[in-house]
């Protein structure tokens, strides 16, 4: 027999509110669901609840360590914020290229005294 518990995580979210849940994968069972001592329900108010469970039943059968799955913290990444511009654009620099790209895209007219 290993002496490795194996527990995976799980978040619900529900009409009445969210949970987690812990499921022990102990060699020669079937995969089975950690219960609360207070309530006897499957449903643990905050993950760190759930992971003093998993650490209390571990302890009380002789377990020398604990793998915890937790799959929502696998797949959330974080992003990097993007880099600032290190060159400062003048408001001046913006209306002079705007005027120069209005000459260069409309045609000239030539206004005729009459």
């Amino acid at each position: 027999m290993s002496n490795t518990l194996t527990v995976r995580l799980t978040n619900r979210k529900t009409s009445e509110g969210e949970y987690y849940e812990a499921t022990a994968d102990i060699c020669g069972l079937r995969p089975t669901k950690l219960v609360r001592r207070t309530d006897n329900t499957t449903r643990f108010p905050t993950k760190s609840s759930a992971q003093g469970a998993i650490r209390n039943f571990a302890k009380t059968y002789n377990f020398t360590s604990v793998n915890i799955i937790d799959p929502a913290a696998a797949t959330t990444q974080t992003k990097k914020a993007a880099k600032k511009s290190t060159t400062a654009s003048r408001p001046a620099d913006k209306t002079a290229s705007a005027t120069s790209n209005k000459s260069a895209t409309a045609p000239a007219v030539a206004k005729s005294k009459s």
